[in-house]
């Protein structure tokens, strides 16, 4: 029997599939058959059923109407009958046929009363029951026995509700049909694929045996038959391997025999290329003859292409080097160690010579060993070499007989030569100098000034430039004045930079000052002799009489009633008495100095309680014009110090801002924390350092320069006499401020109001323990690993002290160029950077470099100054929080969290 056409392209697991699917949709078909008859039966009986009951009843009901004559309650059941869904007429039928009540649809009124229906009435008096099934109506006739006379009571049922039902039971089963038959597409799928899976594997190993993949085997997973032809398939590919190796071996060292000759002739042409291209003279020599020369050779020393092939080798060679190197090639070919790299002269074939420096090494032959020498003329390089000595020689002949330091550096200030005198001065041999920039020397303060010279030299090449005094640290760290004399000589050979000289004039300078400083010490101790003198003179005097102005009031006071009309002119009488022993005080003071500060003092707290004081409110009133404002750092630092000083001291910077604007105006008071980075030279030469600065400004008329210098002078005052006093204030604020360790910086200028700033070393001790919203616990950290960069000592003390109390491991290193090479070698969870270090790269650049190496670094910048340009550039770059010094425990310990936690 042949097969469908359309059979035989399809393939077996389609074909199996097929026939899986093909049996599931005939199981299908006669359980959604039979299914839908037997349950289309079950509701046309149940239908039935229940309305035969109903016909029954109203048979019943028929009986008792017509003993009651009550024929229109029958009427009326057979109306409500009639509504029902599926009853579509009711029929009371006499004997005879006649209708006497009918109910129902009127289609059916006539006709129904056939001789067959007739019939059927002797049937229906038989078995007292009996139906009918016409078209769409079921009929149900009941027989109703009056007296004697047999009527029927005839019930049309609708078939409507079981075609309904039988619709919803169709639908039913093809839903259940089509999720079983969805279920046989999976099952038939995987069962086609698990019939044919050896199969399949069979044809691909066929394929990959015809590619010559003859490792291919098949996974064989089963028992069956079509395994065991997987099975046959292994061994097969098995023993045609075992064939062919040995055939596709052979064919495979013919192929790399090819391909290797062919990679020779490559190889050897691109030597040859590369030999004959060669800006240096190379040749070869076998025993003692040239076999190969290359063009650039034969040009060297003046032959013709080939007249060098043949020669001996050392005719090549000046008579001076002939020996020389015929000894040094002997003692190559016998394997001996000979440099392989010297300078020769080479003679050419006009008998000229030049200077040229060779390389040599060993070449194997078949039969014997060669040379292959490279020559490179390096006749202008000894001209310049020699020019260059003698230029040195002369050089140093002039400087090292000196006693002016010379140095010469490049155009960034790189020492690249120092004289003697150096070392004679500074104290550093040249190993400690060369190599090192110039400000790595330079003071601090003077850095400024030496970079803007550094660029004018630069930009005026060869004019000599005279310098401010510079001042220059020796290797004991004394700092050297040096008067200067810089000149670019960056194009003249031999120098490429800039020449430095420069005379020590130290001890010319610290005279000077020493002479300054003594002046102005002589002037002060005089003057201070002089309100010593004064103060120690009436003292005693002052001292026993408002002895009584202050005492007796008091001893008066409590025995006068409080309503007595003498206590307030005893009061006034005490509080005079009182001020003039503030006066006799602040005269103590200036004469004595030397005020007693133990105490761990809050700044705050101090300034605070003044503006709370009488004393502010009086000056209020003198100066209603006068606006204060207030600007306190909220984690102020402590400072040991005196309260009474302290505060008699904001009172007089206070009073004298508000006396500086009669007519009303701004003054303004402040305090931070600040972080000194570099020495300040203003008023006051300020110190670097941990500092809790005051600032007191106004708006006021200013102060002229003429008057600047004097302020702080005993005695000098311009004030409204009467209100403010005796021309004291301003002293007691120096010397208050001097007995604290601290500094004072001014700035002001007439019509511009006046800035005093008050720098006030820290402490770290506590007054008592604050209780902070914040707990400690809130920025603990976990042992993550931490590199503090500072170039001040102090500072990585402090930050690596938090750091660690709070619970990192921290390292320290003082510049940025050793955070760099730290982070080399190793890393770190965080950097806690200084932006300012001097010398060497700063807090940027340092980010900048480690960046290169961790590209993912996080890191925070710290600094004295206020935030930059530069701190908000390393930001850009990754980094986070900027503090400012000094470190607060609270402030460095969130930021470093909060980096750490990003």
């Amino acid at each position: 029997m042949k097969s469908l056409p359309f059979i035989s392209k399809i393939g077996l697991f389609y074909k199996i599939a097929f026939l899986v699917l093909l049996t599931l949709i005939v199981a299908i078909g006669v359980a959604t058959t039979v299914s839908i008859r037997e349950q289309t039966e079950t509701i046309r009986v149940e239908l039935i059923k229940k309305n035969k009951t109903v016909s029954k009843h109203l048979a019943s009901s028929v009986k008792n109407a017509f003993w009651s004559l009550n024929w229109l309650f029958v009427e009326k059941q057979m109306k409500e009958i009639t509504k029902s869904e599926d009853v579509t007429f009711l029929k009371l039928v006499k004997p005879n046929g006649e209708v006497y009540l009918a109910s129902g649809n009127k289609e059916f009124e006539e006709g129904l009363l056939t001789p067959e229906l007739m019939n059927l009435e002797k049937q229906v008096l038989k078995d007292g029951l009996t139906s009918r099934s016409g078209g769409l109506i079921k009929l149900i006739i009941t027989p109703v026995k009056i007296g004697n006379d047999k009527w029927s009571l005839i019930m049309g049922l609708s078939l409507k509700q079981i075609e309904k039902a039988k619709r919803t039971i169709i639908k039913e089963n093809i839903v259940f049909g089509s999720t079983i038959f969805l279920l046989g597409v999976l099952v038939s799928f995987f069962f086609a694929r698990g019939m044919t899976r050896p199969i399949r594997q069979l044809v691909e190993g066929t394929k990959e045996i015809g590619k010559g993949n003859l490792d291919y085997r098949i996974e064989v997973k089963g028992l069956d038959e079509l395994w065991d032809l997987a099975n046959s398939f292994n061994d097969m590919a098995e023993n045609l391997k075992t064939t062919t190796t040995s055939r596709d071996q052979l064919a495979m060292e013919i192929n790399e025999r090819k391909q290797a000759e062919e990679s020779l002739r490559e190889s050897e042409k691109k030597y040859r290329t590369l030999v004959e291209a060669s800006f240096d003279g190379i040749f070869v020599q076998k025993g003692p003859k040239i076999i190969f020369a290359n063009h650039r050779l034969h040009n060297m020393l003046g032959y013709e292409e080939g007249q060098l092939l043949g020669l001996d080798h050392w005719l090549v060679y000046h008579p001076d080097y002939q020996k020389l190197t015929m000894e040094r090639a002997k003692a190559r070919m016998r394997g001996e160690k000979v440099t392989s790299q010297y300078e020769v002269k080479l003679q050419r074939k006009d008998k000229s010579w030049f200077y040229g420096e060779i390389s040599t090494r060993v070449i194997t032959f078949p039969e014997e060993s060669g040379i292959q020498v490279w020559v490179k003329d390096i006749t202008e390089r000894k001209k310049a070499d020699e020019a260059l000595r003698e230029s040195e020689e002369k050089f140093r002949a002039l400087t090292e007989n000196i006693s002016d330091i010379t140095l010469i550096t490049d155009k960034d200030g790189t020492i690249k030569y120092m004289s003697p005198s150096v070392e004679r001065t500074l104290l550093y041999s040249p190993e400690e100098v060369i190599g090192k920039n110039f400000s790595y020397f330079v003071y601090p303060g003077d850095y400024p000034d030496f970079i803007e010279l550094l660029e004018e030299v630069l930009h005026n090449p060869g004019k000599t430039i005279a310098t401010p005094d510079i001042r220059i640290r020796d290797k004991n760290s004394k700092w050297l004045y040096l008067e200067s004399l810089f000149t670019a000589m960056i194009d003249i050979p031999g120098v490429n930079g800039i020449v430095m000289n420069c005379r020590d004039i130290t001890d010319r300078i610290m005279a000077a000052e020493e002479k300054k400083t003594l002046e102005a010490q002589l002037r002060q101790a005089q003057k201070m002799e002089a309100v010593g003198t004064l103060a120690g003179g009436v003292a005693h005097d002052l001292n026993n009489i408002l002895s009584g102005l202050v005492s007796y009031p008091e001893l008066l006071l409590m025995d006068i009633p409080d309503d007595s009309p003498l206590r307030n002119p005893i009061l006034t009488i005490q509080q005079s008495g009182q001020k003039a022993a503030a006066i006799v005080q602040d005269l103590l003071t200036l004469a004595r100095r030397g005020v007693a500060v133990t105490e761990v003092v809050k700044l705050n707290d101090i300034i605070s309680e003044y503006l709370k004081s009488p004393e502010y409110e009086k000056m209020k009133s003198f100066y209603p014009g006068v606006e204060v404002q207030t600007n306190f750092e909220s984690d102020l630092l402590n400072i040991i110090g005196s309260p009474v000083h302290l505060s008699k001291t904001v009172m007089n910077l206070v009073s004298n801002a508000a006396e500086a604007t009669p007519d009303g105006g701004k003054v303004s008071i402040s305090t931070v924390n600040q972080y000194i980075d570099r020495p300040i030279r203003g008023y006051d030469h300020i110190e670097e350092g941990d500092y809790v600065t005051l600032t007191v400004s106004d708006t006021g008329i200013g102060i002229s320069s003429e008057d600047i210098d004097k302020i702080f002078e005993p005695f000098y005052t311009k004030k409204v006499m009467g209100r403010s006093g005796t021309g004291l204030g301003m002293a007691v604020v120096w010397g208050t401020v001097k007995d604290h360790k601290g500094y004072i910086d001014v700035q002001s200028s007439v019509g511009k109001g006046a800035t005093f700033m008050l720098y006030f070393p820290v402490t770290r001790k506590e007054i008592t323990k604050d209780e902070s919203l914040i707990s400690i616990e809130d920025y603990m950290g976990r042992g993550e690993s931490i590199l503090v960069v500072d170039d001040v000592k102090e500072q990585r003390d402090i930050a690596s002290g938090m750091l660690r109390k709070l619970g990192y491991s921290v390292t320290s290193v003082s510049s940025g160029e050793e955070a760099v090479e730290y982070m080399r070698d190793n890393s770190a969870d965080l950097l806690v950077l200084d932006m300012i270090m001097d010398p060497g790269i700063d807090g940027l650049e340092t980010y900048k470099k480690i960046l290169e190496l961790h590209p993912e670094q996080k890191a925070i910048i710290a600094s004295g100054f206020s935030e930059t340009d530069r701190v908000k550039e390393a930001q850009r770059l990754g980094a986070g929080a900027y503090i400012k010094k000094p470190y607060l425990l609270k402030k460095i310990g969130l930021a470093v969290k909060t980096e750490l936690d990003k």
